[in-house]
């Protein structure tokens, strides 16, 4: 498939690894830490699952997507409306 023309998008953000991503993922921390709290974002799923302010491919290093996904209509059942 073929990008259209004439759109822009963003730059591609620094892989996960080095100094570049390091000195981003700290300010990235220093902002959130000094952002006020919102009350009404709620930290868990409707299932009771923790959420993370930040997700990044450092939380999938260990997934299989044959194990820990699946496919639709098979287990482990991950399409379904809850997490």
């Amino acid at each position: 498939m073929k990008r259209p023309s004439g759109v822009k998008t963003k730059p591609s953000a620094p892989s996960n690894n080095g100094a570049a991503w390091d000195g981003q993922r700290q300010a990235w921390k220093q902002r959130y830490a000094a952002a006020k709290e919102r009350p009404d974002l709620y930290p868990f799923t409707i299932s009771g699952v923790p959420i993370k302010p930040l997700y990044t491919s450092e939380d999938l290093a260990a997934m299989d997507p044959a194990r820990d996904l699946g496919f639709p209509g098979e287990f482990p059942y991950t399409r379904g409306v809850h997490t």
